[in-house]
């Protein structure tokens, strides 16, 4: 501890390194855990340091501040996992928390967004040097993981249009690694009267499988061969929504009965 300001002369790609054999611990946050123990982590992780300064809820998170409920989180990823892509998104998955929380009490609006997650994660790439992979994994967790827990709350509309956005998940071995953080996160915290409700994967990977099974090839020539005579042709717009109104009938028949 007497030479704790030393740390801060650590290279990144030193810092990062450590935290990548973390990573592959069967208990990861036993790295990041001894770090607070010895009162040098805001040398070494000050975004994480920043976690133990900021509350929750109490009916949500009784076990205390966002440092406490990621390293919950993290441990309970490497359970379901051995990605550490993954385990990278569940340590950073609530990395907004400290900056939207309001007036201190709690309340965390906006901290699943891409205006505020996408920045920090950027700076968290740049001042680790991290990998595009775990940045992608991190965005991944930070902006999605709070919609996997309100499926049953969201009409099927907004669910097409989560799946269809640039940043989710574009293969089912990336849906898998994003379902086994969410799942983390349910696992990962103490509630109080209530148990917090698991996403039903099998029902999201198959809504998700049929999705992109789709193609609008003939729905376009249909449309193609309708304007013909005053040259008209599907411009990407409507593609766009051709492919959107599919999904929304997917997510009608294999989402959300099953939420």
């Amino acid at each position: 501890r007497a030479n704790k300001e030393k740390l801060l002369h650590l290279t990144k790609e030193r810092v990062y390194k450590e935290m990548e054999k973390a990573m592959s611990l069967q208990y990861p946050s036993l790295y990041f855990r001894t770090l607070e123990f010895l009162d040098v982590l805001e040398y070494v992780h000050p975004e994480l340091d920043l976690m133990k300064k900021c509350r929750q809820k109490p009916v949500h998170h009784a076990e205390g501040n966002v440092f406490l409920h990621s390293m919950m989180v993290l441990d309970e990823c490497a359970k379901l996992t051995d990605n550490v892509n993954t385990r990278f998104g569940a340590l950073y998955h609530d990395i907004a928390k400290p900056i939207t929380d309001i007036h201190d009490m709690g309340f965390h609006k906006g901290h699943d967004s891409t205006e505020i997650v996408v920045p920090l994660i950027e700076n968290l790439k740049n001042y680790y040097g991290l990998p595009n992979s775990a940045f992608k994994s991190i965005v991944q967790c930070a902006l999605f993981h709070m919609k996997l827990h309100k499926l049953a709350d969201m009409n099927s509309t907004s669910i097409a249009s989560m799946i269809n956005s640039k940043e989710f998940p574009k293969t089912k071995e990336e849906l898998i690694e994003l379902l086994c953080m969410s799942t983390a996160d349910s696992r990962g915290r103490i509630t109080i009267g209530y148990n917090k409700d698991e996403i039903n994967a099998d029902a999201f990977i198959k809504c998700f499988n049929a999705i992109k099974a789709y193609s609008p090839a003939q729905e376009i020539a249909e449309y193609n061969e309708r304007h013909k005579e005053d040259g008209k042709t599907a411009s990407a717009e409507l593609i766009k929504q051709f492919i959107h109104r599919y999904s929304i009938k997917c997510v009608d028949t294999w989402l959300k009965p099953f939420v």
